[in-house]
């Protein structure tokens, strides 16, 4: 399968953290919005001021500048970031000819034999553009049950293009792992 994983869930915290940080992300939004309508208005009444001037023009491209600066700043640090570092990924491959599942992370090699899983549990989920900063960019979380009741989870982002490299990944599988859509 061609995606990198990470180990873990992708939503790290509780029912009860995520909503203290969806308020704050809405408070934080509506503090931004307010700010960015003060700045905008504030900008347009420099702008016509200044433009009545010569220098006004450079004034106003350097404001301008200043402003997309502050900007790109600010979303730079907010988007999620989709590349990870090859010490923390982890690469799954089906493994046909030793009915097994290998995950590749760094120099190891672990195997896990389809006759030890009990189920894998899996969920696709749309990432909004604002969280990545990419179009069609999609999270799979995957869960695998052994019969030792041993969990593990990983987790991967990418874009819908990709989406049938994961259908292939799941035919591969045998039928008899029960495979689960949690959604």
């Amino acid at each position: 399968m061609p995606f990198l994983f990470r180990k873990g869930s992708y939503y790290p915290w509780s029912k009860e953290e995520a909503d203290k940080e969806y308020w704050k992300l809405t408070l934080s939004l509506i503090v931004g919005t307010a700010l960015a309508l003060i700045l905008f208005i504030v900008s347009i009444i420099l702008l016509r001021s200044l433009l009545l001037v010569l220098g006004g023009m450079i004034v106003t491209s350097l404001i301008v500048w200043v402003i997309s600066f502050f900007v790109q700043n600010h979303y730079k640090k907010k988007t999620f970031k989709i590349t990870s570092a090859v010490s923390e990924t982890t690469y799954l491959v089906i493994d046909l000819k030793n009915q097994s599942i290998n995950y590749k992370k760094e120099n190891k090699e672990i195997k896990i034999g389809f006759n030890q899983i009990n189920q894998l549990k899996y969920s696709l989920i749309y990432m909004p553009f604002k969280e990545c900063a990419k179009h069609n960019q999609f999270i799979l979380s995957l869960e695998f049950l052994t019969h030792e009741d041993k969990k593990v989870r990983y987790y991967t982002v990418f874009h819908e293009k990709e989406i049938p490299h994961w259908s292939k990944f799941l035919e591969e599988l045998p039928y008899s792992i029960p495979v689960l859509n949690q959604k």
